[in-house]
């Protein structure tokens, strides 16, 4: 494959336990590390009985349950240009004062949610916060046997790998642009730190052009290669910050039973 020269403009660790089958169907849970500050993330199974994942049945796990947590971690949605979408923000709460209890959700108002009030759909990713790497975001549902296309826009989107296992970046791709003009690096992936900062090395760009009788097709690291199977991997639920030029989308496999 030829090697082309251009510009260059998170692993996690986690546990996964699948609980039982239900006909084709294999259902489980999942529990990742977040780590102190924040970390782009994404449930990593799919609902049983709906389309779209429910806030209300992501739980926090890690902290100390004698003293409880108050707010401590946090997630928000963020807009094309990174910057906190206005009424994303819930924060997680679990302490006992006197005979009241506060366990769950709560919204910027001080409310308390309750299902259907916050919904992602698979693949969407969000921005925690965590104070350390003892907290974790435990998710439940069944495994995606399907493709995940997740929808870009114009600018910046979280994008997560909605599947309990990695996924190799080689298997995902991005649609939607007119096949006969091709693109070139129009859509780029990229990782962020514990701050919101790009890291380094983490940065792949999308290709898809004839040249002659050359043809560059998949993902190009920074240095100009294209990546083989095994160089990138996107692990489960992880989530990266993806650059399209419109509402293109990135497909992401689902899991081989």
């Amino acid at each position: 494959m030829k090697k082309l020269m251009i510009t260059a403009a998170a692993a996690m660790t986690a546990m996964v336990g699948f609980c039982t089958i239900e006909s084709s169907n294999v259902v489980g849970y999942s529990t990742i590390d977040l780590r102190e500050g924040f970390k782009a993330q994404g449930a990593c199974f799919i609902p049983v009985s709906d389309t779209t994942i429910d806030l209300t049945d992501v739980v926090v796990t890690g902290y100390d349950k004698e003293e409880g947590t108050d707010s401590d971690v946090y997630i928000q949605s963020l807009d094309a240009a990174g910057k906190q979408i206005e009424g994303s923000v819930y924060f997680w709460l679990d302490i006992v004062d006197g005979e009241d209890v506060y366990y769950g959700w709560m919204n910027e108002a001080g409310d308390f949610i309750e299902k259907g009030d916050a919904v992602f759909a698979p693949g969407d990713g969000v921005w925690v916060y965590a104070p350390s790497t003892e907290f974790k975001l435990q998710y439940s549902g069944q495994v995606s046997q399907s493709a995940t296309a997740v929808a870009l826009r114009k600018g910046f989107r979280l994008v997560s790998n909605p599947n309990p296992i990695g996924i190799d970046l080689t298997s995902i791709s991005v649609e939607g642009y007119d096949k006969e003009e091709g693109t070139d690096s129009d859509v780029y992936i990229q990782s962020l730190d514990a701050a919101g900062k790009q890291v380094e090395g983490s940065v792949y760009f999308w290709l898809d052009i004839v040249d002659g009788e050359d043809v560059y097709y998949g993902w190009m690291n920074e240095g100009g290669d294209f990546i083989e199977e095994g160089d990138k991997i996107l692990e489960m639920g992880e989530t990266i910050w993806a650059y399209a030029p419109d509402t293109w989308s990135v497909v992401i496999p689902g899991v081989s039973l």
